[in-house]
């Protein structure tokens, strides 16, 4: 029959309760010297000792509410209240009582504290209490009840008739009030419960502060991006987890009333974050406090640079293409003068070395350009069934067998049967490139490590070597095209990986692991569990392959 409130709210509402309590009972024993001067007997004195017995446990069942459970102690209290209540009426007079009004406190409380069939049974109570006050007054002797001298209030006692219209009257007014209070605190709770599992389910954060700037409310969203669960942020003053220019915002949103909104990173992890400061008024206009709506930027962000990413590579792409057409044609053409000068003159030693070393650079500009061209005209990936495992096996052979001696350390570790939707030559490309980074900042030798694994939703693989690592100046520049860190190689290699991630829907990023390792994260989504059409993998070696 208790109502399940959260812990801090049945507190706060044992408190509030036990201080209206604590006034009822002065109220009332002012009342009795106010009507009766204090009698020299010990039937005189009744009436205030009943007042400060209840006082006593109420403050009494208070403390105790900090070791044992606040509702149950909520609960005790009610009863107690309809004892103290019957108590009060019959040595004030019975039914004739003015104290009978006090009657509808527990019923009251019973209705807002607990659920409705606990209000009507102290409505029920409160009736039998009424009942047991007028039946003593009426089993007693002509000269009044037991233990009470002098009635103050009602000398006498009403007729039968009067006497049961009264009990009726008043039981019924108990039940009503008791089912009326239950069922509008009823609604209220629903109401709070229904707005607290939208505010749960949004994606933006809310925060709730008080006039002084405490935090009095907050959802899931508000407290992931702080990194604090609801212990820390509840009651925490604002300015705690929150920066300077949001806190400035919020005081001039508290004192002036109007709203703000401003962009701040929130949380350990800085996240970046939009908020909007509104004030928070009552029913009459009175300022409360503000609700703080935080909207997590990151991802618009990232779409943001994503389209500015590729507006840059459109632009650049028919720059790269017309560049690499207008200068074919003559390159083809110094390629075919430096063959035909060296077989008509006939050359040997060292000029015709020379025309060997113009043929030769002739196809290494060439090849960069095919790679520009490449780069420019990326085409749609060709979606097959391909096995992960398989491919990446192949990749790390044909590593190993370009690296010279074919001593170079690149293995491939994790699950196998990882199947997924892709275009195989194109994902062959990516992890080419990405070992041979690997290979490079390893001195050619390695270890360098394919690590495979599972995740919601698509597959992983991680490309792990212990170089040097990833320079911060180089990380936001790493996936620009052209960028290059190399004293050879275009620019591109990476350029053309991501590229090719992003259009099997997946991400790359760079990692930095704890044991020194750096890894290169490449996710591809549609996992498969079982194997679609079979397609051949066909081994590529890797020396064609410009990197960055």
């Amino acid at each position: 029959m208790i109502h399940e409130g959260r812990p801090g709210e049945v507190g706060g509402r044992l408190a509030w309760i036990t201080a209206i309590r604590a006034l009822l009972c002065l109220f009332a024993v002012g009342i009795i010297r106010l009507n009766r001067p204090p009698g020299a007997g010990i039937e005189g004195l009744l009436p205030y000792l009943l007042a400060a017995g209840v006082l006593a446990l109420n403050f009494g069942f208070f403390g105790l509410s900090r070791v044992a459970s606040p509702k149950r102690i909520e609960a005790a209290q009610i009863w107690l209240d309809v004892a103290f209540v019957t108590g009060l009426v019959y040595l004030t007079g019975g039914v004739g009582s003015d104290f009978l009004l006090l009657y509808f406190g527990p019923i009251l409380a019973a209705g807002v504290c607990l659920r409705r069939p606990a209000a009507l049974l102290v409505g029920s109570l409160s009736t039998i209490g009424l009942f047991l006050c007028a039946a003593l007054y009426y089993s007693a002797s002509s000269s009044g009840p037991h233990l009470v001298e002098q009635i103050w209030v009602a000398a006498g006692r009403p007729e039968p008739g009067a006497l049961v219209g009264t009990l009726a009257m008043h039981g019924a007014a108990f039940h009503m009030v008791g089912y009326l209070s239950a069922t509008v605190a009823l609604r209220l709770r629903s109401q709070n419960i229904h707005t607290e599992q939208i505010l749960e389910n949004m994606s933006d954060g809310v925060i709730t502060v008080d006039k002084a700037g405490k935090v009095v409310y907050s959802n899931s969203s508000a407290r992931a991006m702080l990194g604090l669960d609801c212990q820390q942020v509840i009651g925490a003053d604002f300015q705690q987890f929150a920066p300077l220019c949001a806190c400035e915002a919020l005081r001039e949103v508290l004192s002036g009333g109007r709203r703000a909104s401003l962009e701040v990173s929130l949380g350990r992890d800085p996240t970046p974050v939009e908020a909007t400061l509104l004030p928070l008024t009552g029913h009459k206009g009175p300022l409360r406090g503000a609700n703080v709506v935080l909207r997590d930027l990151t991802e618009r962000r990232r779409l943001t640079e994503a389209l500015r990413r590729a507006e840059r590579l459109e632009a650049t792409s028919s720059t790269v293409a017309s560049i690499a057409h207008e200068i074919r044609n003559p390159l083809a053409a110094i390629r075919a003068s430096a063959q035909e000068l060296k077989k008509a003159l006939k050359l040997s030693g060292p000029d015709s070395g020379l025309l060997d070393l113009v043929v030769s650079e002739s196809d290494r500009l060439n090849r960069i350009l095919t790679d520009f061209l490449n780069f420019s005209r990326m085409p749609k990936p060709q979606i097959a069934a391909a096995e992960l495992r398989r491919l990446l096996e192949e990749v790390a052979a044909g590593l190993r067998a370009g690296a010279g001696s074919g001593g170079a350390s690149v293995t491939v570790e994790g699950a196998g049967d990882l199947w997924l939707d892709a275009d195989v030559e194109q994902l062959r490309q990516v992890f080419i490139n990405l070992g041979l980074n690997s290979l490079d900042a390893t001195g050619g030798r390695g270890p360098v490590v394919f690590r495979l694994s599972r995740h919601a939703g698509g597959v992983e693989v991680k490309t792990l070597d212990a170089g040097g690592g990833i320079d911060d100046c180089v990380l936001e520049q790493m996936f620009e095209p052209f960028f290059t860190t190399k004293t050879t190689g275009t620019g591109l290699g990476l350029s053309i990986a991501r590229r090719i991630v992003e259009d099997h829907a997946g991400r790359i990023e760079p990692e930095r692991c704890e044991d020194g390792w750096t890894a290169m994260k490449v996710f591809l989504p549609c996992g498969r569990d079982a194997p679609g059409p079979a397609i051949a993998l066909v081994t590529a070696e890797p020396a064609g392959v410009q990197e960055t």
